[in-house]
């Protein structure tokens, strides 16, 4: 697979070799918020009935959630702000631990606004690795995404939203998915299944195409510019 826009982690496999009929194009393609809310692209946004965590910080310590969708999987994670510098957290046991070694800190997972009242929910939940569900899946497989990036952001109500991003990198994302399991699913979800939904190859057959496409015109010729 052939990678083009930007660099991230698990650019150091291309290394290894590549099958250079597959071809990914990183954009970091930002999405209004007030679109993802859309029926065509519901899903992005049915986490906020996912399991929640509750952080009680102090100061300048405060929570958001990170949500990748990276082929027909999602990745939950935080992020958590000490003292303005970001700590990037994708395993339960790894928050639960740096918490704990903090004063004056907790947190416990809560219930679902619309999910079951009486159930109890544990941190470990919400970083549980989900499949996409159908309509999320078709959403990637029509717009020709491989990686959907969806972060809440301090002191707005909407969250970021971004397509086929390059930044996965600095959120740590490596902690989630290693390098080499993540290209691995990029080469088989862009080389199989949107290949699989590429538009047919067009044949052309008028012969004025067919000539400009080769390098002659009514200025040039194969060899350079036409005598007069």
């Amino acid at each position: 697979m052939r990678i083009y826009g930007g660099h991230d982690y698990y650019d150091c496999v291309l290394g290894y070799g590549a099958d250079p009929t597959v071809v990914l194009v990183r954009k970091n393609e930002a999405i209004d918020p007030k679109l993802v809310n859309t029926p065509q692209s519901i899903n992005l946004d049915l986490y906020e009935d996912h399991h929640r965590l509750r952080f009680n910080g102090y100061g300048s310590s405060y929570m958001k959630r990170i949500y990748v969708v990276f082929c027909d999987k999602v990745y939950f994670g935080v992020e958590i702000t000490r003292d303005l510098v970001p700590l990037y957290f994708w395993q339960a046991d790894k928050l639960c631990a740096w918490v704990a070694s903090q004063k004056g800190m907790e947190l416990k997972a809560s219930h679902s606004y619309w999910g079951d009242w009486k159930k109890k929910h544990r941190v470990e939940d919400y970083f549980e690795v989900i499949s996409a569900p159908a309509d999320l899946r078709e959403f990637m497989i029509a717009n020709r995404y491989a990686i959907v990036l969806k972060k809440e952001v301090a002191g707005r109500h909407e969250p970021e939203c971004w397509m086929n991003p390059h930044g996965l990198k600095k959120l740590g994302f490596a902690k989630a998915l290693d390098p080499y399991t993540a290209y691995q699913e990029l080469s088989m979800w862009v080389g199989g299944v949107l290949a699989g939904e590429s538009p047919k190859m067009v044949r052309i057959t008028d012969n004025k195409v067919l000539i400009e496409n080769h390098g002659f015109d009514n200025v040039f010729s194969f060899r350079g510019p036409r005598i007069k």
